[in-house]
This record gives structure tokens, sequence and C-alpha cells, in this order.
């Protein structure tokens, strides 16, 4: 198989055929009527001449080369697991493939349904009120997080909150993303257990603290956790939660221990998604909720509408609605899961 490590072009031999073209049933003046001269070359293709054992073997070689949904594929902090193929098989239908966001509500209700539903879904998982699922990355995502964050703090005038703590595996990720959102990054020290160092963490706490954000990580026992949250949450700064490695401890955390505010999220490396184009997620306790981008996927009277009434709101973040194929194959791993 040696000779398939090469470019098709390099196991070409003049006269292999993979496939025979029918005869041209057309004339040479038809052609000439239908495309302009100029456009036309006498010159033969240069296309590899191969034959079909050549290519089997020749993209099968470069199958194997690729990264699969069947192999472990480990990526930065995050845990790619079992991605079963009936989410490939539903995100192909149809019914769902062919859905355009400039339909009318009554047509799309089943999509509406969808995007409603897995809401319902993560915000009982995550222990939060409402699941935002517009990011079209996970960076996106974060910096919605943070807009939100902003516009809380705006609705209660607390203008000088300006400062976010990280800890250092958090800060080369989201500097950028927190300076663009217009907040200043400040560093917190961890313990020789990798933990967040609480007497450093005290030293770093005032009234211009915003935030602090948490990963998983780091190493947090639950009983330090509620210390963290206690403090912050003491000095009227919030508790946001980072989930880029979600996927490595949502069967094993319980969300519902502390107090939480936001948490945001990489759908599109979780819950039944392959790395693929994304879709970062976004949980909010109900004080947040308020601010999230609209559209909302609402229910009144058995009918799913797309709520835009919402003068609190960040406003429109992207266009039309998040990232459907990865909102629907995690909705469907969901299901297969179960809530437990």
């Amino acid at each position: 198989m040696d000779n398939y490590n090469k470019s098709i072009f390099h196991i070409s031999k003049p006269g292999r055929r993979a496939y025979l073209l029918p005869q041209k049933n057309i004339s040479d003046e038809y052609i000439s009527n239908i495309i302009p001269p100029e456009l036309l070359s006498d010159q033969e293709l240069d296309l590899p001449e191969v034959s079909e054992l050549d290519v089997i073997r020749h993209f099968t070689n470069l199958f194997h080369k690729d990264d699969k949904v069947e192999e472990d594929y480990e990526i930065e902090l995050h845990s790619i697991k079992n991605n079963p193929k009936i989410n490939e098989d539903l995100e192909a239908m149809k019914e769902f493939s062919m859905v355009h966001p400039y339909q009318s509500i009554e047509t799309v209700q089943g999509s509406l349904e969808v995007i409603y539903k897995l809401d319902e879904i993560l915000s009982r998982a995550l222990s939060m009120d409402r699941v935002c699922l517009q990011g079209m990355t996970g960076v996106h995502g974060e910096l919605i997080s943070f807009m939100l964050m902003r516009a809380y703090y705006n609705s209660i005038k607390e203008f000088k909150r300006t400062k976010i703590i990280v800890s250092h595996v958090d800060y080369k990720n989201s500097k950028s993303i927190l300076c663009l959102a217009g907040y200043e990054v400040v560093k917190v020290q961890l313990d020789e257990e990798g933990s967040i160092c609480i007497d450093s963490l005290k030293e770093l706490l005032d009234d211009k603290i915003a935030a602090i954000m948490l990963t998983n990580s780091i190493a947090l026992d639950l009983k330090k956790a509620k210390e963290i949250e206690e403090l912050v949450h003491n000095i009227g700064g919030l508790i946001l939660y980072n989930g880029w490695n979600i996927n490595s401890i949502d069967e094993i955390m319980d969300f519902s221990y502390g107090h939480i505010d936001m948490i945001h999220f990489d759908l599109n490396r979780a819950f039944g998604n392959y790395y693929d184009s994304g879709c970062g997620a976004i949980g909010v306790k109900e004080h947040l909720v308020k601010f999230l981008p609209i559209p909302i996927v609402h229910k009144a009277n058995d009918k799913y509408i797309l709520d835009y009434d919402r003068p609190e709101s960040i406003g429109k973040i992207k266009g039309f609605y998040g990232n459907y194929r990865m909102i629907l194959r995690a909705y469907t791993h969901m299901l297969a899961r179960g809530m437990k």
C-alpha cells in the first residue's frame, strides 16, 4: 500500500481506465452554439489515468489518514466521546435539512420544537433557567456571556465593575474575548493541588469585580467551590462557569450543587456532536434571562413562536438562529440518553 501514499497523479499510467464514459451524442455545432468558442479548449484534460482498484485503494488510504468519529479524537482540553450515527441519519432527513430560515413560522413548527425542547433539557441538566443556542462557536458563546454580564450590570447601574477573575488555564484563551467585551483580566493563583487559592482570591475581591470564571479543567472540590461562590456573591459579583470540556464531566457533575449564574459551553464538542462547525451554548439563571439575544423560542397556545419583543435583550448576535445541525444532533443524543 506504500504506492498509494503518493498523489493519485503519481500512480497514473497511460491507457488505464476505471470507468468508460458513454459516446458523445451531441454535435460539435450544438456545443459551439451554447458555449462561446473562446471558452472551448482543444487540449486533452490532464486527468489521472488509473484503474478502478487504484481509485478504491487510493481513497481508502486517504480515509484512514483522516480523523473520524469512530476513532479517538483529542484536541486541546476537549474529550470527544461516542457520536452515534443515528444523529447523522436524523440530521440528513429532508424534513430538517431542507428547512429555510425565511419560511413562515407555521411551516417550521417541528424545527422550533427541537430548539425549545433542547433548551428545556439542557436547562434542567445544568440547573439553569434558559439556555441560548445561538452562539456560532464556543468563543462566540463566551463573548455573548460577557455581553450578557455587561447588560446586567448596566441595568443595575453598576458601571464600575470592569474586572473578571480567571485562572492561568483560562487566561490565554479568554484574554482577547474579555478585552473585546470591555473587561480587564485579573489572574488568580492556584494552590499546589491545582485548585483556586482562596487567599489569592480574597486579595483580588473588591467592588470592581464583575465575575469569576471557573473551568472544569481546574481541580475544584465541592466545599471550596461553595466558598468561592459565597465570597464572590458577597461583593456583588457573578459566577461564570466555563464548560469548554463539559463532555468529560456531564455525567458525573451535579450542577445543582451551588449557585452558578451563567455557564457557556461548546455544543459542537459535546452531547453527541463532533468537532465540526461550532455551536456555542449559554445557560443563565432567571435574573439574566431578559438580556438573552433575540429571538427566543417560546411556546404559546400550543404553537412555537420567535419572540423579538424583548426590550432589555442584547439584541441580535447573528443572522437566523444558531447552527441548527448541532442543535438537532444534541437533541437526538439527549433523548437517547434520558435525563437521569
